[in-house]
């Protein structure tokens, strides 16, 4: 689940990072021209497929589970618009959508790293 689980919602200088650290941008071009930064989008979807394993394994919680489908469910709603805009890195440091996205990879990553029986679905912690 990687890049996109390891950013708080204002840090999208990590997924810049990311994708200059796997040489994603070409050279000579500027980042904040580059457009179809949907590698985030793919390296999680390379990933995803482990969760609901992880979950009936006993290593993640259902909340997990459901935070990991929060997530999984905005990123394909946001995809099925034809809106390049929205895959470029001005989009990724300035729209609202890219925030509302690693908010909710934000609490996918913490509830992944709660105990699994430590939460119920409320988000209470159990005895």
């Amino acid at each position: 689940m990687g890049i996109l689980l390891s950013t708080r919602p204002s840090e999208f200088n990590v997924q810049i990072s990311y994708l200059i650290d796997i040489g994603y941008f070409q050279y000579g071009k500027s980042i904040a021209d580059s457009t179809n930064i949907d590698e985030l989008y793919l390296q999680f979807e390379d990933t995803d497929y482990l969760t609901e394993g992880l979950f009936r394994s006993g290593l993640i919680s259902k909340d997990a589970e459901l935070a990991i489908s929060n997530l999984r469910n905005a990123i394909i709603h946001l995809s099925q618009f034809d809106d390049q805009d929205f895959w470029t890195v001005y989009a990724l440091r300035c729209d609202p959508r890219w925030f509302t996205v690693r908010e909710l990879a934000s609490t996918a990553l913490l509830r992944m790293q709660e105990s699994p029986n430590e939460t119920t679905m409320t988000g209470t912690k159990t005895p």
